[in-house]
């Protein structure tokens, strides 16, 4: 049973002792296996812990209270923690937007659970708030990319304008075709 602490380490001695030799390959190959096997536990905890989380109603009640987190919350930030350095920061900036996003849902979710549980309005409401502003708290140490992936676009702006010109521009000559050069007189043998 992998876990994120004990691969962080193994990625980190890697990185640490990686070298152009023979030895410094097969580290490199073992980085990214320490990797790979990273990036797996960390979807799984994401989806153990937080995706289909079903929290009992203590549970909820007792994170409802100002000093308990709910445990999705936990979880994603337990993992975030441990992923950081096992990761490169591609790919860790992927999962931890997975991860939050997770995250978030089931924090909204819990929030609409206590509603239905009896609690007021205004408590459940706190409880949303108070869980999204312990997670963005925690998170942001990270450094975690939350921008848009880049998308390139074309610039259209000018098609309009044109293709206006060419319907009304007059017509061209056909262009002249170039006939083949004239053969080279032959000489009666």
């Amino acid at each position: 049973d992998d876990d994120l602490a004990s691969l962080a380490a193994v990625v980190a001695k890697c990185k640490e002792h990686a070298g152009p030799d023979v030895v410094g390959t097969a580290l490199e190959r073992a980085r990214q296996d320490a990797q790979e096997r990273a990036v797996f536990c960390a979807l799984a905890n994401v989806r153990k812990a937080v995706e289909s989380n079903a929290a009992d109603d203590a549970e909820l009640e007792r994170a409802l209270r100002p000093r308990r987190w709910f445990p999705p919350l936990r979880a994603t930030l337990a993992t975030l923690a441990e992923l950081r350095g096992a990761v490169d920061d591609g790919v860790f900036d992927d999962l931890a937007r997975h991860a939050v996003t997770a995250c978030v849902r089931a924090v909204a979710a819990a929030k609409e659970r206590l509603s239905k549980l009896g609690a007021a309005p205004l408590d459940a409401q706190l409880f949303l708030v108070a869980h999204l502003l312990v997670l963005r708290e925690k998170v942001a140490p990270l450094g975690v990319r939350f921008g848009a992936v880049p998308v390139k676009t074309l610039d259209w702006s000018g098609a309009k304008h044109a293709v206006a010109k060419l319907r009304h521009a007059p017509p061209k000559a056909p262009p002249k075709t170039f006939a083949a050069p004239p053969a080279a007189p032959t000489r009666p043998a």
